[in-house]
């Protein structure tokens, strides 16, 4: 029944259960030698234990005795059904609007002028959802990124300004940032991560207004 990112380890006295969702998108890793299981979200800590890493298969549920370590289950999570009998994209549409809808609650939105996050915002508008917005004007089509400031209701809208120093936040944020190099490319991505970390880096890097840095 779960939705959206993961990667679990969930253990008893009896057993190890490792579940990844349907596109791996949070990588999850085993090494076994003899009675000794290591999991990790890297590869790098089961080194450590002298053990070869493996990854998880994506939509994927293992079960392993945990006395043991033997494999005792491994399945596919959910079954998608690949034939195609619609003629429109509607169930896909309403299946982003009710992703959006149940994982925001007066949160922030990395905006900018692309495609994504502007979906993204045009169905936090449409809902009514309260949301905050960090962005910056910098390598964005400036016109488009002020039409969708506009639209929203917020007063909670943070402009990254021309001193952000964007190396120092993301050499601070390494872990996070080598395993997605997406991320390191959205400046608004990371903009955020500085503003949550605010006590460290303090708020002088951000602009509570819309207008050019």
């Amino acid at each position: 029944t779960l939705t959206g990112d993961f990667a679990i380890c969930y253990v008893t006295d009896q057993y190890v259960f490792l579940a990844t969702d349907c596109f791996i998108t949070r990588p999850l890793y085993y090494g076994i030698s003899g009675n000794k299981l290591c999991v990790a979200s890297t590869p790098t800590p089961i080194r450590s234990q002298n053990l070869n890493p493996h990854l998880v298969d994506h939509n994927t549920l293992m079960v392993f005795d945990r006395p043991t370590t033997r494999l005792i289950c491994k399945k596919i999570i959910y079954n998608f059904n690949l034939q195609q009998d619609k003629d429109n994209v509607d169930d896909i549409l309403i299946s982003f609007e009710n992703s959006v809808i149940s994982r925001f609650n007066n949160s922030l939105v990395s905006l900018t002028s692309g495609y994504d996050s502007g979906a993204i915002a045009a169905c936090l508008n449409k809902n009514k959802i309260n949301y905050g917005i960090v962005s910056c004007f910098k390598e964005e089509n400036i016109e488009i990124l002020q039409k969708r400031i506009k639209l929203c209701k917020t007063k909670k809208i943070y402009m990254i300004n021309s001193k952000f120093p964007y190396e120092k936040i993301k050499k601070y944020n390494n872990d996070i940032l080598k395993f997605n190099q997406a991320l390191c490319s959205q400046q608004a991505i990371v903009g955020m991560m500085a503003l949550k970390q605010s006590l460290k880096f303090g708020s002088i890097y951000f602009m509570n207004q819309i207008k050019g840095p």
